[in-house]
């Protein structure tokens, strides 16, 4: 009506809906087709993206097997360590130190805690390993300074050689014996060291000689009616030097002699034959007022231990109780107790002032051949010709643990 009447006409634009019907309405054909294709395209779109999804998922899922798979390997590993270390500490308490060292070097080194490092250093206890070469008494005796700060031994017959525990370096070496070198000692206040041996072609008596070793100055130098020096040792208040010595004909003892010095004063205090007999090893009490002597029997079958009193050098009851001939022996830190070891096979521990067998120790496989207690006096350590090192309770006489490790007596 407003046109009719010359009136203008209110009108509203059409919207985007409604041109969409009325071309889908004028072009029916390509519409259907338009709406195909936009189907078509967003399942492919979704095709693709579901597709995408089930990868990711599968790549996060094989990410967390090879994380599960990671993690039991390092499980089985760390367990395997565990137990390796578990093992280790066994074999050491059983004085396995060869097994323990395989075990250690077995685990790997990323695994490697404070327990495999202390394992290592108990197993590797040795500071220093030190080898012969050639010679007929390589490192047939060896002491140890009283400080603990020097090891001398004997080397190429007739040397000794004093070796620096803390870097394992020589020292120096002593000769001018020309013997046969057997046994070494060192004095109470580390300044002297005596060595003696026994005869050498040409040189049928045994000798033995004292160095102020540092300044390698010989103060003694002595012959002994014996062919053998067999024993040689300072009294730990430092008065006294004692030196045995035997003769050897035939591979049979005739007896020998026993000198007593006044090492102060540089005195022969006492000299005493032994009229028959092998004295393997002497030592004092800790206050030096007792010496022991442990000898062989003529036949090497019967054994005992002498003891003397001092200054006087008074004999006292000897110590009866091993069956063969004894190779060793050392007093307690308070002197109430004596340890022997003997060619059969067994340590005895020993009440001093009763003579009394308190405890007899069995385990070794082969002749004892050197005692020795700890300085606490808790334990004490035997060597053998089965190449072991036992320890044992000092007080009960119980076995402790067993050392292996050498590979010849």
């Amino acid at each position: 009506h407003r046109f009719l009447d010359d009136e203008p006409i209110k009108a509203l634009p059409i919207s985007r809906w409604e041109r969409t019907v009325r071309w889908v309405k004028r072009h029916p054909a390509m519409a259907i087709l338009t709406l195909l294709t936009i189907l078509v395209t967003l399942a492919g779109m979704g095709l693709v993206t579901w597709q995408w999804l089930e990868a990711k998922a599968a790549q996060q899922g094989e990410a967390e097997q090879r994380k599960l798979a990671e993690r039991s390997l390092r499980e089985a590993r760390m367990n395997l360590y565990i137990s390796r270390i578990a093992l280790a500490r066994q074999e050491w308490r059983s004085g396995n130190l060869s097994q323990v060292q395989a075990l250690l070097r077995a685990c790997p080194e990323e695994l490697r805690e404070w327990e495999w490092h202390y394992l290592n250093r108990l197993a590797r206890s040795d500071l220093f390993t030190f080898r012969g070469t050639s010679g007929l008494n390589q490192f047939q005796n060896v002491a140890c300074s009283p400080d603990g700060r020097y090891l001398a031994f004997t080397v190429d017959k007739d040397q000794v050689e004093i070796r620096d525990l803390s870097t394992g370096e020589r020292v120096t070496r002593l000769s001018g014996v020309d013997r046969f070198l057997s046994v070494v000692a060192f004095s109470a206040d580390g300044r002297y060291l005596a060595a003696g041996g026994q005869h050498i072609e040409g040189k049928k008596s045994a000798r033995y000689a004292v160095w102020d070793w540092k300044k390698k100055t010989m103060i003694l130098d002595r012959e002994l009616k014996g062919t053998v020096v067999s024993a040689l040792k300072f009294s730990p208040n430092g008065k006294w030097m004692l030196t045995a010595s035997t003769n050897l004909k035939a591979n049979e003892f005739q007896g020998g002699e026993v000198e007593l010095w006044d090492w102060p004063n540089r005195k022969l205090n006492h000299s005493s034959p032994i009229p028959s007999g092998w004295v393997n090893e002497v030592a004092f009490s800790p206050n030096g007022d007792m010496v022991a002597a442990a000898v062989m029997g003529y036949s090497q079958r019967t054994g005992f231990v002498g003891v003397w009193s001092l200054p006087k050098v008074e004999k006292g009851k000897p110590f009866h109780g091993h069956i063969r001939g004894i190779d060793a022996l050392a007093f307690s830190p308070d002197g109430r107790r004596l340890v022997t070891g003997s060619m059969d096979k067994t340590v005895i521990i020993w009440d001093v002032e009763k003579r009394k067998i308190l405890h007899t120790l069995k385990g070794h496989e082969g002749m004892v051949t050197g005692v020795e207690y700890s300085p606490d006096g808790a334990m004490i350590a035997s060597s053998s010709t089965d190449r072991t090192i036992r320890l044992w309770d000092a007080e009960t006489g119980a076995p402790l643990r067993t050392l292996r490790g050498h590979s010849a007596t």
